[in-house]
């Protein structure tokens, strides 16, 4: 049997199967839900303790954990106390034959995009600051920004973005699918990643990084453990929360395009050699081979 957190209570199905079957368990173990907990809804002692109880839980009841990064997998060992031939490192990536390449730009103007959720840890608020800086200091390159995306934060940037007088540099797209989105993304010239600096953040890696790789689009983001850790040679990193840097960054890449494409190249690579699905694969059929020799 195989779950995932979240949502946080399967972990009660998965001792039921344990005992009354015997089933071998695998935990797929998607979110730090203790560290998103304090990150949405701050530092409430019992929750955050109720939340550390319910992944002692799931730990518990595992034979073998799928990680998605070595952040997870170191603390799969320090809070799960499980043996590290049992934790696999299986990243949600995309298959080589899925990759973009020398796809043509319809775009005139430097598109700067971002990708993913909206929420207040996604960091969408300093970027928009960012561009606000970047707007101060430009020395005329043109540039529009474009967003994809939903979420309970979305309403609050369309508001600052008006705040701030943006509004003739952001497209909001919403959510997007299929050849839709396939179609926004390709016009990215630069993809953002401005997560902000909290202890979730800081360990998780963002699918949407995986998403610029396979367009070969060039990063900027905030110096965190993982993003450096997946992004280095691919991005320009930024002193975390600071919006200035950011859009400092943002503009050595406007303003440099064989760094753009330099930058783009590494991250097509990575994902290519490093983060493939493929690779990938192998990693989650070994944890399946693993928890049917246990």
């Amino acid at each position: 049997l195989q779950f995932c957190t979240p949502p946080d209570l399967l972990f009660i199905f998965a001792f039921w199967c344990k005992y009354r079957y015997k089933s071998k368990i695998i935990f797929d173990h998607h979110d730090l839900n203790p560290e998103l907990f304090k990150v949405k809804y701050g530092d409430k002692r019992i929750f955050n303790f109720l939340m550390k109880v319910i992944e002692q839980f799931a730990f518990k009841v595992a034979d073998v954990i799928i990680s998605p990064n070595e952040s997870y997998k170191e603390i799969a060992i320090k809070r799960g106390n499980h043996e590290v031939e049992n934790i696999f490192i299986v990243r949600n990536s995309i298959y080589s034959r899925n990759l973009h390449e020398d796809m043509i730009k319809s775009n005139k103007k430097i598109t700067i995009g971002y990708l993913g959720e909206i929420d207040k840890h996604d960091g969408l608020s300093l970027f928009v600051y960012a561009v606000e800086f970047l707007i101060k200091e430009n020395n005329g390159i043109k540039f529009i920004c474009s967003i994809i995306g939903d979420g309970p934060e979305l309403l609050n940037i369309k508001h600052l973005v008006e705040k701030l007088k943006l509004d003739i540099y952001f497209t909001f797209h919403g959510r997007l699918w299929g050849n839709d989105l396939s179609q926004i993304l390709n016009e990215f010239d630069i993809g953002v990643v401005p997560d902000s600096d909290n202890e979730f953040n800081q360990l998780s890696t963002m699918g949407k990084i995986f998403e610029y790789m396979s367009y070969s689009i060039p990063m900027v983001q905030f110096d965190l453990k993982e993003n450096r850790r997946i992004s280095e040679g691919a991005a320009l990193f930024a002193k975390p929360d600071n919006s200035t840097d950011f859009g400092e960054k943002l503009y050595q890449l406007l303003s440099n395009s064989a760094l753009r494409k330099i930058l783009g190249s590494h991250a097509l690579h990575k994902i290519r050699h490093d983060f493939c699905w493929e690779k990938q694969e192998k990693n989650l059929l070994n944890a399946y081979q693993r928890v049917i020799n246990i």
